[in-house]
């Protein structure tokens, strides 16, 4: 699911992430007119149904054992849009 500032404040850490919760908070105490530029954030089970549904997650896990690869685990995900 795609979730707006709310509903990721709503929703909360452990199931979109300390980056995107993180913006949900600043987002939620922000005075009105200082606004946090335009986002979203896709819930972890969501990511994880979708590389696994195109085949992808063992490669994943498998990356991230290996140490420092996001530019690999990017091009998977960039390579398979929801």
């Amino acid at each position: 699911m795609i979730l707006s500032p709310a509903e990721a404040l709503e929703s909360g850490e452990q199931h979109v992430g300390g980056k995107a919760f993180g913006l949900a908070r600043l987002h939620d105490v922000l005075p009105e007119g200082v606004e946090v530029p335009p986002w979203f954030a896709i819930e972890s089970k969501e990511s994880v149904a979708h590389l696994a549904h195109h085949g992808h997650i063992v490669e994943v896990l498998e990356q991230l054992e290996r140490g420092p690869v996001i530019s690999k685990v990017r091009s998977i995900v960039l390579d398979n849009p929801v």
